[in-house]
């Protein structure tokens, strides 16, 4: 277990993106037990390994964010009293990151879901002894603001790239909605493909969306499917959402669903590979039926404030930043 003279631990967090780590980052940069230093790079490698080199000493913990570049290049570099902790999440399983990683010099591996937890285990039975399960963490506190008049006629989708995603299914849901009731409207929030550039050079990525936008131009609902860009206003624009859509194909843990019960939003969930292990299968479909079904079963009154209550009640148990985060603390206390 490391200790210093100073009473305080230096950890050095090294990622190209900290959205879903970054409360336990403000958390450590207002702990006395702490010290933060703060390496960030864009891409998955970290390309000027000189600001690597010259943080690394100063480290008693690395906390990697994401198993990409960063963890193969700290695994293979770290100091013989320095801990390395990873967390990964959903795309490093496609790519060759896992099998560069010195897996030797890594104290801890979090995983964000338990089919990952469950896949890393059986394909590296090695590294059973390191692994951990760890949700991310949402303020329960903050999402949950009284909703808007007419929020139980709102769909919201949050992210719609890479086609993964598949937005075109939530549109399709929207469709049959409004065809029901002429009061639902679809609210999709997140940067538009064209925004990230690796996705927009890919053809079949780029023929897939400029489809699913002029289908959107030719539908008679198109007044009704409101665009809206990524930002911090997450809170402010889950008080109009009364249903949030996963429609995905494969998902990690789609943040957004669990951010959306924090609201009292109901999710309406595809059957991807784990959604049953994280969320309550009673919000989970495998038609467009059952979609369409689940959703006007759900409004009904004698229903609806009870999944509300329901829902904002299984994300303050399970993904609460207070929880994650003493989850999180322990864990490297135990280094």
């Amino acid at each position: 277990m490391i200790k210093m003279s100073n009473g305080k631990k230096t950890i050095l967090f090294s990622g190209h993106d900290f959205r879903f780590i970054r409360p336990f980052i403000k958390y450590c940069q207002t702990n006395s037990t702490y010290q933060v230093l703060i390496e960030e790079h864009k891409g998955h490698v970290p390309k000027d390994t000189d600001i690597c080199e010259q943080m690394l000493p100063k480290a008693d913990i690395i906390f990697c964010e994401w198993c990409l570049g960063n963890a193969v290049w700290y695994s293979q570099h770290k100091l013989p009293h320095q801990k390395i902790v990873v967390r990964l999440h959903l795309q490093e399983l496609r790519l060759p990151y896992i099998e560069q990683v010195y897996w030797d010099n890594v104290s801890k591996l979090i995983l964000i879901c338990p089919l990952n937890f469950n896949l890393i285990n059986e394909k590296y039975p090695f590294l059973r002894e390191k692994t951990v399960l760890i949700y991310n963490p949402i303020d329960c506190n903050e999402l949950d603001k009284p909703k808007l008049p007419g929020a139980e006629f709102n769909l919201g989708l949050m992210g719609i790239s890479p086609m993964r995603k598949a937005p075109h299914i939530a549109i399709e849901i929207f469709k049959r909605m409004r065809e029901i009731d002429k009061r639902y409207n679809l609210f999709i929030k997140g940067k538009p493909p064209w925004e990230y550039d690796w996705l927009w050079r890919q053809s079949t990525e780029r023929a897939y969306y400029e489809k699913f936008y002029e289908d959107i131009k030719s539908s008679p609902y198109k007044n009704s499917i409101i665009f809206e860009m990524y930002g911090d206003d997450v809170p402010l624009w889950f008080t109009k959402i009364g249903f949030i859509l996963s429609t995905s194909d494969f998902e990690g843990s789609h943040q957004s669903v669990a951010e959306g019960m924090a609201s009292g939003a109901i999710p309406i969930i595809r059957n991807w590979d784990g959604a049953d292990l994280l969320y309550p299968q009673r919000f989970i479909f495998s038609t467009m039926d059952e979609a369409i079904d689940l959703i006007i079963k759900l409004h009904e009154v004698e229903y609806y404030q009870k999944e509300i209550d329901y829902v904002k009640n299984y994300a303050y148990s399970n993904f609460h930043q207070v929880n994650i985060i003493k989850q999180l603390k322990e864990t490297l206390t135990k280094l």
